[in-house]
């Protein structure tokens, strides 16, 4: 099955998963994570170009911190969330990687890119929390791996390669 936007490059808190391990329903449940680029599709190169160059991009850019805050729910959003402290830097290793690989990519939710980017770690899903809220609340994590999840058969996004 081909799905549109299959993609995602995102960090994990706590725990990775295992290569092509389901990220939300899987075995191990619902990993914490934080989207840099949310759901996209690729145009004018491979897939195998793509992750060379995504490689290439982050062995140069610096490992940063994340520092969480409180668990919370946006007036713009259905669901409950934990904040990201240090937006500004997260938001501007995102727009690096708009301003990399945008022509390479197209998104499902550009309303929700550059400026109109939220860094947050989805707490609540259909009603329930998925993850340990208090495992990742009022915490700084090293962003010290990247992953491009890649949707296969449905959107239970797979760990498809470890980029950093």
């Amino acid at each position: 099955m081909e799905l549109e936007y299959p993609y995602q490059i995102v960090t994990f808190f706590n725990k990775e998963p295992e290569q092509n391990e389901s990220v939300y329903y899987g075995t191990h449940g619902w990993y914490p994570q934080m989207a840099l680029k949310r759901r996209f599709k690729l145009n004018g190169t491979t897939e195998e170009q793509f992750i060379e160059e995504l490689k290439s991009f982050f062995v140069k850019t610096n490992v940063i911190k994340i520092h969480t805050g409180e668990l919370i729910k946006p007036e713009r959003m259905p669901v409950h969330v934990i904040h990201i402290n240090n937006q500004d830097e997260i938001k501007k290793l995102h727009e690096k990687i708009l301003n990399k690989f945008g022509s390479s990519m197209t998104s499902r939710y550009p309303d929700r890119e550059g400026k109109d980017y939220y860094p947050h770690v989805t707490a609540e899903y259909n009603g329930k929390f998925v993850i340990p809220v208090y495992e990742c609340t009022n915490k700084t994590f090293d962003l010290n791996n990247v992953w491009l999840l890649k949707d296969v058969e449905d959107e239970n996004s797979l760990a498809f390669v470890k980029i950093r």
